[in-house]
């Protein structure tokens, strides 16, 4: 049986909450939650869950003459074609994706004189190690292979060579999984073939996983002291997951965008960085928050109570490892400290990573939960505690689009923020430039505010090819190793300092900046405008 993944503490959901500006609404005295609006079951994000027989009407269908695949079979990833394309496709990442890549050693399969197949997956961690069940008379229903909130529809039938999977599931990212399962060498091969085909049109993508009958199965890994706690099992799989080769993508990909468990990237710093003002830390992450919550691509409730949770969840136990290895004389920082750079730089790429889930698969119109309760200042909210949303004129046309208008709307909410006061606090925050010449001179200023709280140990701004391009460099900032992660992943840094002064400099620069990440530093370097004749 697979345990529950425990959710954080009081104090240390209140520390993560403050951290990613979450929202808790309080419901009405008496008030349950309605059925519809019921949060899925957390479960371990693994690509596979337990298939139960669905309540419809048997599926007219004669048993499928199976051949004989019943026996465990032991992944052969070498002889394996392209996994790592129909991973990304399938939007695995996190503890999914390494567990789908790397932790899943192999299958135990049961094909039932009934027509029934059952597939075991052997992995290496008690409660990932789940089974699927499919029936030839009436379908089956199990948690999405995604890892996306709600079910999906299994099928089974016979086929030339081998038995047929068929498995559908609907929005967020709607999709039909078909699996053929073949037998050859005399029995001693097993060939899964998937093909994954998005319901709302786009490539098929189809990749073919080799499995050896073997007559037994040992896992390869053990966890420390044999605990079997959620983090042993996290920490464990941190360690497999580093020390086991990840299967190597298809030339010109890149690792998953959000991938917290991906071996690219700098070490994390333990060169000592500056304590952040509280008020700035809170400032920063929330205006990112407040920035997703605005573009209205996702339900927040579910982002922040799942996607989110999960995020921090599946890399916190990691990055500890990482700082261990790196040679942190405190490896592990105190959770929900938004003062401690360790934990901010950790915080802050986590929330980007999530941010970048919700922009990648952004939803037009979805219910989302409120308070009705009068007093709670959620204007509009139905009795039912949940609200229709729609995002005037569609979704963003790319993720490109998607980032774009989300690093806009955070800047400008940062610099809103910033020259409004936040809890108390006030910050120097120069007016926004006119004319290109003024330019420099506001950078300092912002510049100096940044340092002054904390963000960064140094900061120095210079005009570069011969006025037309402005440059901000930022010595040991808080965000130095989720930004380097990112931009080793292919994904925009977050270097917040870039993203707020983007907004101070509108109106004399030509779109975002370039952004590079060093060892010691991040850089933004902007174009200015061309001066124009009065």
């Amino acid at each position: 049986m697979r345990p529950a993944l425990r959710r954080p503490t009081p104090a240390a959901a209140s520390s993560n909450a403050a951290a990613c500006g979450i929202k808790y609404q309080r419901a009405p005295a008496g008030a349950r939650r309605p059925a519809s609006a019921a949060r899925p079951r957390q479960r371990a994000a693994a690509p596979f869950a337990a298939a139960a027989p669905a309540g419809d009407a048997p599926i007219a269908s004669a048993p499928p003459p199976l051949p004989d695949l019943t026996g465990v079979w032991l992944a052969d990833y070498r002889a394996s074609a392209n996994r790592p394309a129909l991973l990304a496709a399938l939007g695995l990442s996190g503890l999914a994706r390494v567990t789908a890549d790397r932790l899943i050693e192999g299958v135990r399969v049961d094909a039932s004189p009934g027509g029934r197949l059952t597939v075991a997956y052997l992995s290496v961690v008690p409660f990932i190690a789940v089974s699927e069940t499919f029936d030839p008379a009436r379908a089956t229903r199990s948690p999405r292979r995604d890892g996306r909130a709600g079910d999906q529809e299994g099928r089974l039938k016979a086929g030339e060579d081998g038995p047929i999977v068929t498995i559908t599931w609907g929005e967020p990212a709607a999709a039909t999984l078909v699996e053929r399962y073949t037998v050859s060498d005399a029995g001693r091969t097993l060939s899964v073939t998937a093909t994954l085909t998005p319901a709302r049109g786009g490539a098929a993508v189809t990749a073919t996983t080799i499995y050896r009958r073997a007559k037994g199965w040992t896992p390869k890994y053990s966890y420390p002291g044999g605990g079997e706690t959620r983090r042993a099992a996290l920490a464990a799989l941190a360690a497999a997951a580093l020390a086991r080769p990840a299967a190597a993508l298809p030339p010109g990909t890149r690792p998953a965008l959000s991938d917290p468990f991906a071996r690219v990237g700098p070490a994390p710093p333990v060169f000592p960085r500056k304590v952040l003002g509280r008020a700035l830390a809170v400032l920063l992450l929330r205006s990112c928050y407040d920035a997703l919550e605005g573009m209205r691509v996702c339900p927040m409730d579910v982002w922040q109570g799942e996607t989110f949770w999960r995020r921090r969840t599946g890399a916190w136990e990691p990055y500890i490892d990482a700082r261990a290895r790196a040679g942190a004389a405190v490896p592990r920082p105190p959770q929900g400290e938004l003062t401690d750079p360790a934990y901010f730089d950790f915080i802050s790429a986590v929330q980007w990573d999530a941010i970048d889930d919700a922009l990648g698969s952004p939803q037009a119109a979805f219910d989302e939960a409120c308070d009705p309760d009068p007093d709670s200042g959620d204007a509009g909210c139905p009795d039912g505690g949940r609200r229709r949303v729609e995002r005037a004129g569609g979704v963003p046309a790319s993720l490109a689009a998607a980032r774009a208008e989300f690093f806009a709307s955070a800047g400008a909410m940062m610099l809103s923020n910033m020259r409004a006061g936040f809890q108390g606090v006030s910050f120097a925050v120069p007016p926004s430039p006119s004319t290109p010449a003024d330019a420099p001179a506001a950078l300092a200023a912002l510049a100096t505010t940044l340092v002054d709280g904390g963000y960064a140990l140094a900061a120095k701004v210079e005009e570069r090819a011969g006025g037309k391009e402005l440059a901000l460099r930022c010595e040991g900032p808080a965000v130095l190793w989720g930004a380097g992660g990112r931009a080793a992943r292919g994904a925009p840094p977050n270097a917040l300092d870039a993203v707020v002064a983007s907004a101070l400099l509108a109106a004399v620069v030509d779109g975002r900046p370039a952004v590079t990440v060093t060892a010691t530093a991040t850089e933004a370097v902007w174009r200015l405008k061309e001066k124009r004749e009065t």
